[in-house]
């Protein structure tokens, strides 16, 4: 995947982690790390819970600028 995106797009660094800890500071943490590496964070969260807990620690972490965008993806079965 991440040969193909570079071939298209140039430069793109994928970052995949799995949230155990759904509450704001758990996504507070995963965010941080996220901070330095990416613009683009697409996510697949289970409830509207997670969504806003995740929008509030981007808030808290300074992360809803314009330079962000936040695309969350729903797997529908």
């Amino acid at each position: 995947f991440q040969s193909g995106l570079d071939t298209y797009f140039g430069n793109v660094s994928l970052y995949s982690r799995f949230a155990t800890n759904d509450s704001v500071a758990g996504f507070q943490a995963i965010l941080n790390t996220m901070k330095t590496r990416a613009r683009v964070i697409i996510t697949c969260l289970e409830n509207r819970k997670h969504r806003r807990n995740l929008m509030m620690a981007a808030s808290l972490n300074k992360m809803v600028a314009p330079e962000y965008v936040y695309l969350f993806v729903q797997v529908s079965f």
